[in-house]
């Protein structure tokens, strides 16, 4: 399984990477699948700016973008919508 991190943060990308190891996922990166623009963070929480990043990256890769990390945390689920996520 193939999922995308929401970030171009390469720390985050790394942290949430090893959390994952164990199991059979592979964390892309927004550049890897060619998402060179960067989402408007215009809300005024974290959760607002984790929503609009979520939707920004699933409109851009067809619902394949999974999770929109705002807090400097491991990744904590994978929903199939932006909405779904946990602490949005």
């Amino acid at each position: 399984m193939k999922i995308l991190i929401g970030t171009k943060n390469h720390g985050k990308i790394i942290e949430i990477s090893e959390a994952l190891s164990g199991l059979s996922i592979e964390c892309l990166d927004p550049r890897s699948v060619g998402i060179k623009e960067d989402p408007e963070e215009t809300g005024n929480t974290f959760a607002e700016n984790a929503l609009q990043k979520a939707r920004f990256y699933f409109e851009r890769t067809k619902g394949h973008a999974l999770e929109g990390n705002q807090t400097q945390r491991p990744c904590e689920s994978m929903p199939r919508q932006p909405e779904t996520a946990r602490g949005v």
